[in-house]
């Protein structure tokens, strides 16, 4: 790989190693360019004071580079940095830097047939650069290998994400950088794809590996290992340990789409630079007593990067892409998953016009979109199938709470409060141990709400549809399809009446006496109508101490929504709710 045209993609980490810093302390006053850089927002005026107060050139630059590295760190910094030393005359600073970028992109041979050999998966064919999370996992892995380097011990790299967000591909475009494995792991990076292998397939897995840190080279088949002690587990693992410590101890072992503890314990002596593992689940790594750094892929595609993909796929310009490709982008919110299949799809039709409108149509209907299908570089053959091996992984009792998140709607954030009251659990604390299971299962996300002070949940909506589409029925052998849809339809209004009976039990039937945890009193109304609780939807809104107590709550806009919709699906409600509503468009107006 050349040197790129910018380095938009290269870390500013690496430019605070004690190699370059050496390097450009010679080269560069740093209080001339202080002004410089404040100027393009790399520093702060807190840095800027900060750094003049030091004593000497070599501490003020260390700190500097400390600086722009904490707070202005991202795709781009570097060009920022370089800029501005060529705009304060510091040419020749500017040219050290450089060079010295150019050597860490300059073309290795032996380098790149090292990376073939151990697996690392090659740049697919359509491929969209997402600078962003590539420069965030490239960073975390030059840190972790770094304090690994001083501590003299294994750290371990957790990537998890919910399904179809890309773990595996940014893992692999991190790696095939040539800073990264020049800089952090000189003696190899070795990949090896677990799934789900079940014992014999991982001692199949774990042979395979020792033969590449054994040999150097790749055995393509099971049948030419020649393990020592190969029908034991602990003998596999200790000489895979002994191989990592002799030959390559300042290396990387990836770990792909982990989903066992098993697999991780079988690889724990294995002491090399860095351990990286690619799952589903957070908590993949709980068991092992080593330094862990965790990356997040809790996004997809922007919609600039969805439309490359699709005119990468189409061979035309992003121009003439239809409308329908950005309906496409937020309909799956950019999930790489979807824009695979999809895009399978439209290439399978490469030669006839595309038919736009009904890749659109399957991302909107809840029956369709799971059974998407194409031929595509992903694993799974479907969105479905995706999340139910996630799903199935889980325990018996979780199953059946993750099929009560049917009843929420996607974009709304729950407070953990709910998921306390939905399960009649004791303290919000031992929800949240609940909920910590879906969340590392990359089911659902985890955020803090300010405003509120409390905990919520985010779910996106492909999880909410599988959810929908799949809560367990009895099943009847011979049952007509319309039927099983019925039962499945009556199933989630069950969901939703269950939602309403625990907030009833909680107030001991006083719903004016209902808590605020800034959900019920907004969607409660919401719940009984998908309920059909059409007896106490008239019961509850003739209940003026509720109403009033809920306008405090909900405000006068919710609540006026609410009525209208309630009008607008059982019109039998509009005489009872008239009044109110003609009130509360006073009030909002």
């Amino acid at each position: 790989m050349s040197m790129p045209t910018d380095h938009g993609e290269t870390c500013f980490r690496l430019l605070r190693r004690e190699i370059f810093v050496h390097l450009l302390e010679r080269d560069l006053n740093v209080c001339e360019v202080l002004g410089g850089l404040l100027a393009v927002n790399l520093i702060s005026f807190i840095d800027y004071c900060d750094v003049r107060a030091l004593p000497t050139n070599r501490a003020q630059l260390d700190l500097l580079l400390t600086r722009i590295h904490q707070h202005a760190d991202g795709p781009g910094a570097i060009e920022k940095f370089l800029e501005s030393l060529r705009k304060d005359n510091y040419h020749h600073a500017a040219t050290t830097t450089d060079h010295y970028l150019h050597g860490l992109y300059a073309r290795d041979y032996t380098r790149q047939v090292d990376i073939k050999s151990g697996l690392v998966p090659t740049q697919p064919q359509f491929y969209v650069v997402r600078k962003e999370l590539v420069y965030k996992i490239k960073d975390n892995i030059i840190a972790a290998a770094q304090q690994a380097s001083a501590s003299e011990a294994t750290h371990w790299i957790v990537i998890h994400g919910m399904a179809g967000n890309g773990k595996s591909y940014l893992a692999a475009a991190a790696l095939r950088s040539p800073e990264i494995w020049k800089v952090c792991f000189g003696d190899g990076i070795y990949w090896l794809d677990i799934g789900k292998p079940g014992t014999d397939k991982l001692f199949i897995k774990l042979g395979v590996l020792w033969q590449m840190v054994n040999s150097n080279r790749m055995q393509p088949g099971p049948s030419d290992l020649k393990l020592p002690h190969a029908d034991n587990m602990e003998s596999i693992c200790q000489s895979l340990a002994n191989a990592f410590v002799t030959q390559h101890p300042n290396s990387v072992l990836v770990l792909d789409d982990v989903w066992d503890e098993a697999v991780i314990k079988a690889f724990e002596k294995v002491a090399c630079r860095c351990i990286i593992v690619t799952s589903r689940r957070k908590d993949i790594v709980k068991s092992i007593h080593a330094a862990v750094t965790y990356v997040n892929i809790d996004s997809g595609f922007t919609l600039v990067e969805s439309q490359e993909y699709f005119a990468q796929i189409l061979k035309v310009p992003v121009a003439n892409l239809p409308h329908e490709a950005v309906l496409i982008h937020k309909e799956s919110k950019g999930s790489p998953m979807v824009m695979s299949l999809v895009g399978g799809m439209v290439r399978d039709h490469i030669n006839t016009p595309p038919q736009w409108q009904h890749y659109l149509s399957k991302l909107t209907n809840p029956q369709a979109v799971m059974t998407i299908s194409a031929t595509s570089p992903y694993e799974h053959r479907s969105i479905g199938e995706a999340i139910k091996l996630s799903v199935d992984s889980l325990k018996f009792d979780l199953r059946e709470k993750f099929f009560d998140f049917a009843i929420f709607d996607d974009g709304v954030p729950i407070p953990i409060s709910v998921f306390t009251t939905l399960w009649s659990i004791q303290t919000d604390g031992d929800a949240g141990d609940e909920m910590a299971h879906f969340v590392n299962s990359s089911l659902c996300t985890r955020d803090y709400c300010a405003k509120r002070d409390c905990i919520v949940y985010r779910f996106h909506d492909l999880i909410l549809v599988y959810a929908r589409n799949n809560i367990p029925i009895p099943e009847v052998p011979g049952a007509r399809d319309v039927d099983i849809q019925a039962a499945r339809e009556n199933a989630l209004q069950n969901k939703h009446r269950k939602l309403f009976h625990k907030y009833q039990a909680i107030c001991e039937g006083h719903f004016q006496n209902l808590p605020d945890d800034y959900y019920i009193h907004n969607f409660i109304g919401y719940h009984m109508s998908q309920g059909k609780m059409i007896a106490d939807i008239k019961l509850l809104y003739s209940n003026r101490a509720f109403l009033d107590r809920r306008l405090i709550y909900a405000g006068p806009e919710v609540v006026l929504v609410d009525l209208l919709l309630l009008q607008k699906q059982h019109p039998s409600f509009t005489e009872q709710l008239e009044p109110l509503v003609k009130e509360l468009n006073k009030t909002v107006c």
